[in-house]
């Protein structure tokens, strides 16, 4: 998870400064509370991503899950 926000952060950091070699008078900014807000929704995400398929998962029968396999 934290190596999928580096590198979404320095692919970010590419793009801008590739924006701002192709076009000049486009200043694009990335400040540390940009990072800050792009780490904490990245994480949320991740959470509730795994979150549901787990309470999906608790509130089947292991019994049943089982007899699919």
């Amino acid at each position: 998870m934290c190596c999928g926000i580096v590198l979404g952060i320095v692919i970010s950091v590419l793009a801008q400064h590739g924006l701002q070699l192709r076009f000049p008078t486009i200043r694009p900014e990335m400040t540390g509370g940009w990072i800050l807000k792009a780490i904490v929704i990245a994480l949320v995400g991740a959470i509730l991503g795994a979150l549901y398929p787990a309470f999906k998962a608790a509130q089947k029968d292991p019994i049943d899950a089982l007899a699919y396999e």
